[in-house]
């Protein structure tokens, strides 16, 4: 049943919980509508708006600054693959697992800045190496040789005078996307070559526009 108009019982308290599968439940209370609404908003811009279940009674009793307290939690969560956290009177409590080494740094830098001096609160955060996207990374260094393994056995062609990939060409793009998609930030030089058929600075633009195809592929 609709809870929402009922009058608030027990301790103040506002929770947020983050599931390994990306869903988000925010229950408890809030000050106002316009508290509501603004940490509904928040919480689906963080999240994504179809993962948000929001479910909390307005109590306007509760103390001054309580809904930036539950704006600075919501974006302490943010920094996590699961968990939650709790809003009480006298604390900001996060808890849970992720995948960034830097996250309790982070987390506690956010709830200092936003909370201001003299408020508590509790972090309890667990680095998971599973959760680290760039733990599963391979070095930067098998990312080029696996791309120069591909263009070694097979070129890259263009239709003639023309910066529009051969047809069986694409097949080694989509090998290349496939072997970036995996690696981390990589710089890597994209060269592109014509014949010496035709003006050296028609072909020079030839070949940066065949270098930024490749690039937009």
């Amino acid at each position: 049943p609709d809870q929402t108009e009922a009058a608030p019982k027990g301790p103040a308290e506002f929770s947020a919980t983050l599931s390994p599968e990306g869903q988000v439940q925010l229950r408890g209370r809030v000050r106002d509508e316009l508290s509501r609404k603004s940490a509904d908003s928040y919480a689906k811009s963080r999240f994504g708006s179809e993962k948000v279940y929001f479910a909390a009674r307005l109590d306007d009793t509760l103390p001054e600054g309580w809904s930036l307290r539950v704006l600075a939690g919501l974006q302490a969560l943010s920094d996590l693959a699961h968990g939650s956290v709790v809003v009480t009177e006298d604390r900001v409590s996060v808890t849970g697992d992720t995948g960034n080494k830097d996250a309790s740094a982070d987390i506690a830098r956010i709830l200092s800045d936003q909370l201001g001096e003299g408020q508590e609160f509790r972090i309890e955060v667990a680095y998971r190496e599973k959760l680290d996207p760039d733990a599963a990374r391979p070095p930067p260094e098998k990312c080029v040789a696996d791309i120069q393994a591909i263009q070694k056995a097979r070129k890259i062609n263009f239709e003639p005078g023309s910066a529009t990939v051969t047809a069986d060409s694409r097949p080694i793009l989509d090998d290349i996307a496939e072997v970036l998609k995996f690696c981390g930030p990589l710089r890597i030089e994209i060269g592109g070559h014509t014949d010496s058929q035709g003006r050296e600075t028609m072909n020079e633009q030839l070949s940066q526009d065949r270098a930024d195809t490749v690039i937009a592929e």
